[in-house]
């Protein structure tokens, strides 16, 4: 019997703080200085990675949109203290700041960062893109095919923001930290198919059931149950492995027999079935999670 469990699990999506100019801190006072973006899905950083370093920016000058090394100019790395840190000068490395959109992916984009210094790249959005701060969590920055050689962290924010960072950088040493939580207010979706008379299964349920107690409010448990149609075959069969043999809906809910010639059906099987998914919806606790 074929027993599938499938784990869904949230993108890991940046959040940057920025922590110096002050007056940049105070324009973000309603998020505490922070600012939510999607992760691009290559060169993705691992949970609790972060990056700390001063945002550079250098304007398009030959309307290759950053897709170029020869598109514009950055400083190199410099050396600064991390504002209210007591410790000597402290080395921080580039992010690099680019618009979204022109002749290339974001792929380009950062792939021409990386061969200009950067460590980490953020990416404003277009001007005609419909994201706003709060729909960048949900946003996805594909892979277009070509990035396998792309190696360090991006993020894709929203315009607004975006411009807020770029006119900051243009006049003032802007520092911020690129972190990537694992996230705490939310829980894991589990999809479990099986079936009722499979022993695989039962066993699996009754070893796992301490795991899903400790785990409680981080999952959220969905069983499925596995169940087949028969259109054409003889009335003995349908009878045998099939919830109705007869009438219109014959042959439309259907279950392994689990003991072949012995005294359980199909039918016995679906019913089982039914009456553990009943138990499991009254019964069952809903996972809150915050949005």
């Amino acid at each position: 019997v074929l027993m599938l469990l499938i784990l869904e699990v949230l993108q890991a999506n940046a959040q940057i703080r920025i922590e110096a100019p002050e007056y940049l801190v105070n324009r973000f006072k309603e998020t505490d200085g922070r600012i939510q973006g999607a992760t691009s899905t290559f060169g993705a950083p691992f949970y609790g990675d972060r990056v700390l370093g001063r945002l550079v920016y250098g304007p398009s000058t030959k309307g290759h949109s950053w897709c170029t090394e020869d598109d514009y100019e950055v400083p190199g790395v410099d050396k600064m203290t991390k504002p209210g840190a007591g410790y000597e000068e402290a080395r921080l490395i580039n992010i690099i700041l680019v618009r979204r959109g022109g002749e290339c992916a974001i792929t380009q984009k950062v792939r021409v960062a990386r061969a200009k210094g950067a460590h980490a790249v953020i990416v404003v959005d277009k001007a005609d893109s419909p994201l706003t701060s709060q729909k960048m969590a949900h946003a996805i920055v594909r892979n277009d095919g070509s990035a396998d050689n792309v190696h360090i962290p991006s993020v894709l924010i929203a315009k607004e923001d975006g411009l807020e960072l770029i006119d900051a950088a243009k006049t003032h040493t802007v520092v911020v930290e690129l972190a990537w939580n694992v996230p705490s207010n939310k829980a894991v979706d589990m999809q479990f198919w099986m079936s009722s008379a499979s022993q695989e299964s039962m066993t699996f349920l009754r070893q796992f059931a301490p795991r899903r107690r400790a785990l409680n409010k981080l999952m959220n448990f969905q069983p499925h149950f596995t169940v087949f149609g028969i259109e054409d075959g003889e009335f003995a069969t349908k009878q045998n492995l099939c919830w109705d043999s007869t009438g219109p809906d014959a042959g439309k809910w259907c279950a392994e027999d689990p003991d072949g010639p012995g005294a359980l059906t199909g039918k016995d099987v679906l019913q089982e079935d039914v009456r553990q998914l009943c138990i499991h919806e009254v019964y069952k606790v809903e996972a809150p999670i915050k949005i």
